[in-house]
């Protein structure tokens, strides 16, 4: 497995895309229910993560000349340089977002970073799986792909926030949050069904793969809904404690269930690491 998987761009992809779709939620958070403690904390754990998969795509070019490389063909609008440009508008959006939510009479400046925050969040976990549709491998040649990796980032992304606003701020109501939540694990649920769907269509044995198959479904959808359905029925009243348990347990779920996804995708891929290979050699160029 390990000759198989890439794992800096699997991690690349599920935090990175994990921590831009809870910043969206917590740029959401500006208009449907939140607090201002909850929105900052959420902000800083999600560029975290956002700073932190991007350091696991580095890690992925091995040297700093490939680094470079990838740098000076930024506007070659590749897979690669749409995935960095995202990544840094997240962070310059994040970073400005954070710093208004420190001062006073800049609402309308900060519900606007707010609203660029949920698009770029939202873009950043789509463009990390686009960039693999490619028509020289079945299991990557499905816009599928890139939905799926959106939809089990959104399902983390909203549980993560929710974990943090709940563990950060004891004002925070999760009352507002509980649908959506939920609409976002049944998003994840659904585009990794799709997903394993059309990897069966296309001649690929997901059975064969039983572990990580597994993963996706109890995980990814059974947790992941479990915990929302929890989530929406105790939000109202409920414990705290009990809230911020079912949030932890739904994002592990939900986060599992992504990495499944991205798992499969490269166990259904042997034979096509000369691709990677080749764009080393193109990048010391």
């Amino acid at each position: 497995m390990e000759e198989i998987i890439q794992w800096p761009l699997v991690l690349f992809s599920l935090l990175a895309g994990a921590g831009g779709c809870a910043f969206a939620f917590a740029g959401a958070s500006e208009f449907v229910g939140g607090t201002k403690r909850a929105r900052f904390v959420v902000g800083v754990v999600s560029l975290v993560l956002v700073v932190v998969g991007g350091l696991f795509s580095v890690l992925h070019l091995a040297s700093p000349q490939h680094v470079m490389a990838a740098v000076r063909h930024v506007f070659s609008f590749s897979g690669v340089s749409v995935e960095l440009m995202v990544l840094g508008l997240v962070v310059v959006v994040g970073v400005a977002y954070l710093v208004l939510s420190k001062r006073s009479g800049v609402d309308g400046a900060r519900k606007g970073f707010a609203v660029a925050g949920i698009v770029l969040g939202l873009l950043l976990a789509f463009v990390t799986g686009h960039g693999y549709v490619i028509s020289a491998k079945a299991a990557w040649f499905t816009e599928i792909l890139p939905i799926a990796y959106l939809g089990t980032s959104l399902a983390a992304g909203a549980l993560l926030f929710l974990l943090v606003s709940l563990a950060a701020d004891k004002e925070f109501s999760a009352k507002p949050w509980g649908v959506p939540a939920l609409a976002a694990s049944i998003v994840g649920a659904v585009t990794i069904v799709a997903y394993l769907a059309y990897l069966q269509s296309a001649g690929f044995d997901v059975a064969s793969q039983a572990l990580v198959t597994g993963l996706a479904v109890v995980c990814g959808i059974v947790v992941a809904i479990g915990c929302s359905i929890a989530i929406l029925r105790c939000a109202a009243g409920g414990n705290r404690q009990t809230l911020t348990v079912l949030a932890a347990v739904g994002f592990v779920g939900a986060l599992a269930g992504g990495l499944a996804v991205r798992l499969l995708m490269w166990l259904f891929s042997e034979g096509f690491m000369e691709l990677f290979e080749a764009a080393r050699v193109v990048l010391n160029c």
